[in-house]
């Protein structure tokens, strides 16, 4: 439509079979919903994002239903929600309460304003790491890592992808040092 921002993806490595559960896309709403699946596991990973004019009652309709579909999920995303701003977020953290969900991230996403928009909500009884790495120039947004404990045995493969733009890709990753990263979140 002519507008900057906004857009997903969700990236999985080729040996794990993926199947499309659900895709939304509204002037409220983006988001993806899949399953990625092997031999002992079996774990659904939706991506979101909210545009920040997106109308918020009918983004928590759109989340609520995916929360009566798919019980045990994994979301990550945009959601253009201040969770610093405590006024401004409690019908989403309700919204999240209610269905046994919580947001995992507590440090500021977007550096520019101050603000916690990007979040990893996970089950309440999930155990996750999670690092934000500042200082990115892919987006005016930090990058998150979540770490997960998965059981899930299968000989690593290389997978190249030609269509990304590798040389900004290079340019913005070097200086975060990501084994570092790791090594900081396993700790």
């Amino acid at each position: 439509d002519g507008s900057q921002g906004g857009g997903i993806i969700i990236y999985v490595r080729k040996f794990f079979a993926v199947n499309v559960i659900a895709r939304m896309c509204n002037q409220h709403l983006e988001a993806i919903l899949v399953e990625v699946l092997s031999t002992n596991l079996k774990l659904k990973i939706m991506a979101v994002y909210r545009p920040p004019s997106g109308n918020l009652s009918s983004f928590y309709d759109s989340m609520d239903d995916f929360f009566s579909q798919h019980s045990d999920l994994i979301i990550v995303g945009d959601m253009n929600i201040n969770l610093l701003n405590i006024n401004a977020c409690n019908q989403y953290r309700d919204l999240l309460m209610m269905n046994d969900f919580s947001v995992a991230n507590n440090s500021v996403t977007r550096p520019a304003s101050g603000s916690l928009l990007d979040h990893i909500v996970l089950k309440n009884n999930t155990n996750a790491l999670i690092y934000t790495a500042k200082n990115y120039k892919l987006s005016d947004h930090n990058f998150i890592v979540m770490l997960m404990k998965i059981t899930h045995h299968t000989n690593w493969m290389h997978t190249t992808v030609s269509k990304l733009n590798y040389p900004r890709i290079r340019d913005a990753l070097i200086p975060a040092d990501l084994i570092n990263i790791v090594n900081e979140c396993q700790n």
